[in-house]
């Protein structure tokens, strides 16, 4: 037996599998997000993390997630508010994704514990996300962690903890990002490139309509980038770029109900009259 063989025996499966999952570096990184957000909360001063009235739309979200899953509503739709005709959510920064996930949390704590919960975590998955990522691509631990930390802590991240949850929750970007990286080395198959990409891209849409889009955007430019650099490559990244199509096919299946609601009812303008808010 050889000494690496006699460490990961030591070790035992638990040990090994929590270090391959990186769980060490994802509760350091809950940590962090906890003393940098959650203090305020721990010591009275303030009842959500975020400032203003941001928060509110977020908690309200969790909480009519519950009421309608425990009722059997629709939670695309509610006639709770703007009475009596309701309002279609699709179009509403709600993260439906989230407050399905915390639903449960709801349930038993209320949805300001719940959206508490999820809004500092979001810094923290984030991070760990992206420290999968950098460890795949370095092989290396303590710069994967400290580019972890870069993402999941970095000032448009911290920027956003006012209380713009749908804009936090970016977890899934590294990961997709994985998935493509690993396909265009040829570590992976075609199929479970279109499947995995696509369920992770209908899952955004579920998170954030406004991250799924800048994503798409992102992709679309870092192909067109790769394929004017890497001319070894080209082949693979058109043939990546054909599979990709499939994979957005697979997200619309994903958020078909989501995207029903939103096309249904389509906006061409914001709620928000643009000459007040101009980075709209």
């Amino acid at each position: 037996m050889t000494g690496t063989e006699l460490v990961r025996s030591a070790r035992g499966p638990w040990a090994e599998r929590a270090a391959r999952l990186g769980l060490l570096p994802l509760a350091g990184y809950i940590v962090l997000s906890l003393l940098l957000f959650g203090t305020r909360l721990l010591a009275g001063g303030s009842r959500y993390v975020g400032v203003n009235d941001d928060p509110q739309i977020f908690i309200w979200a969790f909480g009519w997630m519950a009421h309608a899953l425990a009722h059997g509503h629709n939670p695309l739709l509610t006639d709770a508010i703007w009475a009596p005709t309701g309002l279609n959510l699709a179009w509403v920064t709600t993260t439906p994704a989230l407050a399905f996930l915390f639903a449960p949390v709801t349930w038993l704590f209320g949805p300001v514990a719940a959206y508490n919960t999820a809004a500092i975590l979001m810094p923290a998955t984030s991070a760990w996300t992206m420290f999968l990522l950098c460890r795949y691509l370095t092989r290396r631990l303590w710069p994967s962690i400290f580019g972890g930390y870069l993402f999941g802590f970095s000032s448009y991240l911290i920027g956003h903890m006012i209380g713009e949850l749908h804009l936090t929750s970016v977890f899934l970007l590294p990961p997709l990002t994985l998935v493509i990286v690993r396909f265009v080395r040829g570590e992976t198959s075609a199929r479970r490139l279109i499947v995995q990409a696509g369920v992770l891209l209908g899952l955004e849409l579920y998170l954030s309509t406004e991250i799924a889009f800048t994503l798409t955007l992102a992709l679309i430019g870092a192909l067109l980038v790769g394929y004017a650099t890497l001319p070894a490559f080209r082949e693979r990244l058109v043939t990546t770029t054909i599979r990709l199509i499939a994979a957005f096919a697979i997200g619309g299946v994903v958020a078909s109900p989501l995207l029903y609601y939103a096309l249904r009812d389509f906006r061409s303008s914001g709620y928000q009259p643009p000459d007040q808010f101009l980075a709209d």
